[in-house]
């Protein structure tokens, strides 16, 4: 449930296969208050049957499980929803120093922001 390069991911899987080992890479996203409530979202790389088989035990702490296809998928994927976290955390960041600049105060604009299209 590691976060790691979907290359290092896939050397582990064929590792793993070579020695008669099922094998899934199921990286997570949710946070510790989703972790606990039993409700995080999975990506899963491997095999199918591997991943009916271990469904019951993901299941435990998510809600949401999709298979993305083979070995390393899952970690891809994972990687693309960092991508969109820091993106937004980027953009963030620039419409505070934006509304700074206006002279405008930052928590205003934020409370103003909230509940509209720029609330993600």
């Amino acid at each position: 449930m590691s976060t790691i390069a979907p290359a290092i991911e896939q050397s582990i899987a064929q590792g793993m296969t070579a020695r008669g080992i099922d094998y899934l890479d199921a990286p997570v996203s949710g946070g510790d208050i989703r972790a606990q409530a039993g409700i995080l979202s999975m990506m899963v790389g491997g095999k199918v049957p591997v991943l009916e088989r271990a469904r019951p035990v993901l299941e435990v702490i998510g809600r949401r499980i999709t298979h993305c296809s083979p070995h390393g998928t899952g970690q891809a994927t994972k990687l693309c929803n960092q991508i969109l976290v820091g993106g937004r955390l980027l953009a963030t960041c620039k419409a505070i120093l934006f509304a700074q600049e206006q002279g405008l105060d930052p928590n205003t604009v934020i409370r103003t922001i909230e509940g509209g299209t720029g609330d993600s």
